[in-house]
Protein backbone atom coordinates (compact mmCIF):
# COMPACT_ATOMS: atom_id res chain seq x y z
CA UNK A 1 0.00 0.00 0.00
CA UNK A 2 1.24 3.51 -1.11
CA UNK A 3 2.68 5.70 1.77
CA UNK A 4 1.65 9.35 2.03
CA UNK A 5 4.13 11.78 3.44
CA UNK A 6 3.45 15.44 5.03
CA UNK A 7 6.95 17.46 5.73
CA UNK A 8 6.28 20.55 8.21
CA UNK A 9 8.47 23.09 8.59
CA UNK A 10 8.60 26.96 9.37
CA UNK A 11 10.77 28.18 6.05
CA UNK A 12 10.38 26.28 2.73
CA UNK A 13 11.58 26.49 -0.09
CA UNK A 14 14.68 28.61 1.75
CA UNK A 15 18.11 27.92 1.89
CA UNK A 16 19.15 25.77 5.32
CA UNK A 17 20.58 22.60 6.53
CA UNK A 18 16.97 21.34 7.73
CA UNK A 19 15.43 22.42 4.26
CA UNK A 20 18.18 20.58 2.41
CA UNK A 21 17.27 17.61 3.91
CA UNK A 22 13.70 17.67 3.33
CA UNK A 23 13.91 18.55 -0.45
CA UNK A 24 16.58 15.39 -0.52
CA UNK A 25 14.41 13.06 0.99
CA UNK A 26 11.47 14.62 -0.33
CA UNK A 27 12.81 13.14 -4.20
CA UNK A 28 13.83 10.18 -2.68
CA UNK A 29 10.40 9.51 -1.11
CA UNK A 30 8.87 10.78 -4.33
CA UNK A 31 11.48 8.57 -6.75
CA UNK A 32 10.52 5.31 -4.73
CA UNK A 33 6.54 6.07 -5.43
CA UNK A 34 5.50 7.94 -2.24
CA UNK A 35 3.55 10.66 -2.82
CA UNK A 36 5.14 13.61 -0.82
CA UNK A 37 3.51 16.76 -0.01
CA UNK A 38 5.15 19.86 2.41
CA UNK A 39 3.79 22.74 4.22
CA UNK A 40 4.98 25.53 5.63
CA UNK A 41 4.45 29.21 6.98
CA UNK A 42 7.04 30.97 4.98
CA UNK A 43 8.06 30.28 1.14
CA UNK A 44 10.94 32.96 0.89
CA UNK A 45 13.08 31.14 -2.33
CA UNK A 46 10.66 29.55 -4.27
CA UNK A 47 12.67 29.02 -7.08
CA UNK A 48 14.73 26.41 -5.31
CA UNK A 49 11.43 24.70 -5.55
CA UNK A 50 11.02 24.67 -9.09
CA UNK A 51 14.91 23.77 -9.23
CA UNK A 52 15.53 21.41 -6.88
CA UNK A 53 12.00 19.63 -6.03
CA UNK A 54 10.04 17.24 -7.94
CA UNK A 55 7.64 18.46 -9.99
CA UNK A 56 5.33 15.92 -8.61
CA UNK A 57 5.48 16.91 -4.62
CA UNK A 58 2.98 19.63 -3.43
CA UNK A 59 3.53 22.54 -1.63
CA UNK A 60 1.25 24.37 0.94
CA UNK A 61 1.57 27.22 2.95
CA UNK A 62 -0.20 28.45 6.46
CA UNK A 63 0.27 31.85 8.06
CA UNK A 64 1.24 33.00 11.01
CA UNK A 65 0.77 32.54 14.30
CA UNK A 66 1.01 28.87 14.21
CA UNK A 67 -1.70 27.41 16.24
CA UNK A 68 -4.95 29.15 15.04
CA UNK A 69 -8.28 27.75 14.04
CA UNK A 70 -7.64 28.91 10.29
CA UNK A 71 -4.05 26.51 10.31
CA UNK A 72 -5.72 23.92 11.83
CA UNK A 73 -8.58 23.38 9.60
CA UNK A 74 -6.15 24.18 6.90
CA UNK A 75 -3.18 21.84 7.72
CA UNK A 76 -6.66 19.15 8.36
CA UNK A 77 -7.53 19.37 5.25
CA UNK A 78 -4.27 18.69 3.70
CA UNK A 79 -4.04 16.06 5.50
CA UNK A 80 -7.38 14.28 4.64
CA UNK A 81 -7.31 15.52 0.88
CA UNK A 82 -3.31 13.82 0.58
CA UNK A 83 -4.26 10.38 2.57
CA UNK A 84 -1.44 11.62 4.86
CA UNK A 85 -0.37 8.92 6.77
CA UNK A 86 2.65 10.04 8.19
CA UNK A 87 3.72 13.57 8.91
CA UNK A 88 7.12 14.28 9.48
CA UNK A 89 7.48 17.36 11.59
CA UNK A 90 10.73 19.02 11.30
CA UNK A 91 10.20 22.25 13.29
CA UNK A 92 9.32 19.75 16.96
CA UNK A 93 10.01 23.13 18.70
CA UNK A 94 8.65 25.00 20.24
CA UNK A 95 5.37 23.41 21.82
CA UNK A 96 3.25 25.52 19.63
CA UNK A 97 3.84 23.83 16.21
CA UNK A 98 3.39 20.26 17.86
CA UNK A 99 0.07 21.45 19.14
CA UNK A 100 -1.12 22.56 16.09
CA UNK A 101 -0.27 19.05 14.95
CA UNK A 102 -2.20 17.12 17.38
CA UNK A 103 -5.13 19.29 16.75
CA UNK A 104 -5.20 18.96 13.10
CA UNK A 105 -4.81 15.37 13.11
CA UNK A 106 -7.37 14.38 15.91
CA UNK A 107 -9.34 11.44 14.92
CA UNK A 108 -7.43 11.25 11.69
CA UNK A 109 -5.29 7.69 11.31
CA UNK A 110 -1.90 9.74 10.91
CA UNK A 111 1.08 9.10 12.33
CA UNK A 112 3.35 11.97 13.56
CA UNK A 113 7.23 12.01 13.81
CA UNK A 114 9.09 14.41 15.53
CA UNK A 115 12.69 15.22 14.40
CA UNK A 116 15.22 17.68 16.86
CA UNK A 117 17.81 19.07 14.40
CA UNK A 118 19.90 20.13 17.16
CA UNK A 119 21.87 18.69 20.12
CA UNK A 120 18.70 18.83 22.45
CA UNK A 121 20.04 20.40 25.03
CA UNK A 122 20.55 23.61 22.97
CA UNK A 123 18.83 25.93 20.58
CA UNK A 124 19.15 29.36 19.27
CA UNK A 125 17.58 31.21 21.96
CA UNK A 126 20.14 29.41 24.80
CA UNK A 127 23.08 30.25 23.27
CA UNK A 128 22.02 33.74 22.63
CA UNK A 129 21.84 33.96 26.63
CA UNK A 130 25.21 31.81 27.06
CA UNK A 131 26.89 34.45 24.36
CA UNK A 132 25.40 37.35 26.71
CA UNK A 133 27.15 35.77 29.89
CA UNK A 134 30.31 35.20 28.02
CA UNK A 135 30.80 37.88 27.05
CA UNK A 136 29.28 40.18 30.25
CA UNK A 137 26.87 41.99 28.51
CA UNK A 138 23.80 42.90 30.03
CA UNK A 139 22.26 42.22 33.87
CA UNK A 140 24.34 38.87 34.75
CA UNK A 141 21.94 37.96 37.65
CA UNK A 142 18.94 38.47 34.63
CA UNK A 143 20.95 36.65 32.23
CA UNK A 144 21.20 33.38 34.32
CA UNK A 145 17.49 33.87 35.28
CA UNK A 146 16.57 34.14 31.66
CA UNK A 147 18.88 31.62 30.96
CA UNK A 148 17.25 28.78 33.29
CA UNK A 149 14.01 29.96 32.51
CA UNK A 150 14.38 29.02 28.59
CA UNK A 151 16.09 25.95 29.86
CA UNK A 152 13.58 24.44 31.59
CA UNK A 153 10.82 25.70 28.76
CA UNK A 154 13.14 23.86 26.36
CA UNK A 155 12.92 20.90 28.31
CA UNK A 156 9.36 20.96 29.10
CA UNK A 157 8.34 21.78 25.04
CA UNK A 158 10.66 18.68 24.02
CA UNK A 159 9.16 16.23 26.32
CA UNK A 160 5.66 17.62 25.01
CA UNK A 161 7.01 16.79 21.23
CA UNK A 162 7.95 12.88 22.40
CA UNK A 163 4.75 12.59 24.99
CA UNK A 164 2.05 13.57 21.61
CA UNK A 165 4.34 11.95 18.73
CA UNK A 166 4.80 8.49 17.93
CA UNK A 167 8.17 8.97 17.46
CA UNK A 168 10.82 11.34 18.04
CA UNK A 169 13.82 11.41 15.85
CA UNK A 170 17.94 12.77 16.98
CA UNK A 171 20.37 13.13 14.16
CA UNK A 172 22.90 10.44 16.62
CA UNK A 173 22.78 7.66 18.70
CA UNK A 174 24.55 9.80 20.86
CA UNK A 175 22.07 12.04 21.84
CA UNK A 176 19.55 9.24 22.50
CA UNK A 177 20.84 8.92 25.92
CA UNK A 178 21.15 12.63 26.31
CA UNK A 179 17.40 13.12 25.32
CA UNK A 180 15.99 10.77 27.69
CA UNK A 181 18.07 12.66 30.65
CA UNK A 182 17.10 16.06 29.30
CA UNK A 183 13.45 15.23 28.89
CA UNK A 184 13.06 13.90 32.54
CA UNK A 185 12.43 10.33 30.96
CA UNK A 186 14.76 6.95 32.02
CA UNK A 187 14.22 5.22 29.18
CA UNK A 188 12.57 6.31 25.73
CA UNK A 189 11.43 3.59 23.38
CA UNK A 190 10.08 5.87 20.62
CA UNK A 191 13.32 8.02 20.58
CA UNK A 192 15.55 6.68 17.45
CA UNK A 193 18.59 8.09 15.75
CA UNK A 194 18.81 8.82 11.64
CA UNK A 195 21.41 10.87 10.83
CA UNK A 196 21.48 13.58 8.05
CA UNK A 197 21.71 12.00 4.58
CA UNK A 198 25.21 11.80 2.94
CA UNK A 199 24.68 12.87 -1.19
CA UNK A 200 27.90 13.64 -2.41
CA UNK A 201 29.80 10.91 -3.98
CA UNK A 202 33.26 9.87 -3.00
CA UNK A 203 35.58 11.10 -5.33
CA UNK A 204 38.38 12.21 -3.60
CA UNK A 205 41.61 11.99 -5.68
CA UNK A 206 44.49 13.24 -3.24
CA UNK A 207 47.01 14.00 -5.76
CA UNK A 208 44.40 17.14 -7.08
CA UNK A 209 44.07 18.47 -3.70
CA UNK A 210 44.91 22.15 -3.43
CA UNK A 211 46.36 23.79 -0.26
CA UNK A 212 42.78 25.86 0.68
CA UNK A 213 41.08 25.31 3.78
CA UNK A 214 37.08 25.56 3.65
CA UNK A 215 33.82 26.32 5.76
CA UNK A 216 30.86 25.07 4.45
CA UNK A 217 26.99 26.09 6.11
CA UNK A 218 25.23 29.04 7.03
CA UNK A 219 27.18 32.03 8.16
CA UNK A 220 25.93 32.45 11.49
CA UNK A 221 27.17 33.03 14.72
CA UNK A 222 25.14 31.78 17.46
CA UNK A 223 24.42 28.13 16.32
CA UNK A 224 27.89 27.86 13.35
CA UNK A 225 30.22 29.99 15.63
CA UNK A 226 31.28 30.98 11.87
CA UNK A 227 33.84 33.66 13.53
CA UNK A 228 36.06 31.01 14.56
CA UNK A 229 36.59 30.32 11.52
CA UNK A 230 38.59 33.47 10.56
CA UNK A 231 40.11 33.70 14.05
CA UNK A 232 41.61 30.27 14.17
CA UNK A 233 43.05 31.25 10.46
CA UNK A 234 44.55 34.84 11.75
CA UNK A 235 46.52 32.55 13.82
CA UNK A 236 48.06 30.39 11.30
CA UNK A 237 47.96 32.35 7.85
CA UNK A 238 50.99 33.93 8.34
CA UNK A 239 52.61 30.86 8.53
CA UNK A 240 50.91 29.23 5.69
CA UNK A 241 51.50 32.17 2.85
CA UNK A 242 50.78 29.41 0.11
CA UNK A 243 47.19 28.53 1.91
CA UNK A 244 44.15 30.20 1.18
CA UNK A 245 40.71 30.20 3.58
CA UNK A 246 37.26 29.67 1.80
CA UNK A 247 33.83 30.76 3.47
CA UNK A 248 31.05 28.56 1.31
CA UNK A 249 27.82 29.65 2.22
CA UNK A 250 26.23 33.16 3.42
CA UNK A 251 23.68 33.97 5.94
CA UNK A 252 22.64 37.18 8.39
CA UNK A 253 26.20 37.41 10.11
CA UNK A 254 27.89 37.81 6.59
CA UNK A 255 28.45 41.91 7.02
CA UNK A 256 29.32 41.04 10.29
CA UNK A 257 31.91 38.27 9.01
CA UNK A 258 33.21 40.50 6.46
CA UNK A 259 34.18 43.67 8.85
CA UNK A 260 35.73 41.42 11.26
CA UNK A 261 38.41 40.02 8.45
CA UNK A 262 38.81 43.85 7.48
CA UNK A 263 39.12 45.13 10.92
CA UNK A 264 41.68 42.11 12.16
CA UNK A 265 43.64 42.26 9.00
CA UNK A 266 42.64 38.51 7.69
CA UNK A 267 44.09 37.88 4.37
CA UNK A 268 43.21 35.20 1.50
CA UNK A 269 39.74 34.90 2.52
CA UNK A 270 37.16 34.24 -0.05
CA UNK A 271 33.23 34.41 0.89
CA UNK A 272 31.29 32.32 -2.22
CA UNK A 273 27.83 32.86 -0.89
CA UNK A 274 24.85 30.38 -1.84
CA UNK A 275 26.20 27.78 -4.17
CA UNK A 276 26.69 23.99 -4.40
CA UNK A 277 29.99 22.85 -2.42
CA UNK A 278 30.76 19.94 -4.36
CA UNK A 279 34.08 21.32 -6.22
CA UNK A 280 35.64 22.53 -2.70
CA UNK A 281 34.80 19.34 -1.05
CA UNK A 282 36.90 17.73 -4.05
CA UNK A 283 39.28 20.54 -4.09
CA UNK A 284 40.04 21.22 -0.48
CA UNK A 285 42.28 19.87 1.87
CA UNK A 286 40.68 20.35 5.24
CA UNK A 287 36.61 20.79 6.00
CA UNK A 288 36.50 23.04 8.96
CA UNK A 289 33.71 22.80 11.52
CA UNK A 290 33.29 25.35 14.48
CA UNK A 291 29.29 24.43 15.31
Amino acid sequence: MSKNILFLLGSYPSYGGVEKVTTILANEFDKRGYKVSIVSFEQPNPELGDMELAPTISLYKLSYPVCTRKNIDALRRIIEADQVQYLINQWCVPFYVVRLIKKATKGIDCKTIAVHHNLPTVNARIKEIEFRLENGSGNIFVNKIQLWGVQLFSRLSLRYAYDVSDAFVVLSHLFISITNGHIFKSKGSRIWAISNPLTIENSMNVWTKQKEIIYVGRIEYNQKRVFRVVDAWKEVQNHYPDWCLTIVGDGPDRGLLKKRIEDRGIDRVVITGFTNPQIYYERASVLLLTS
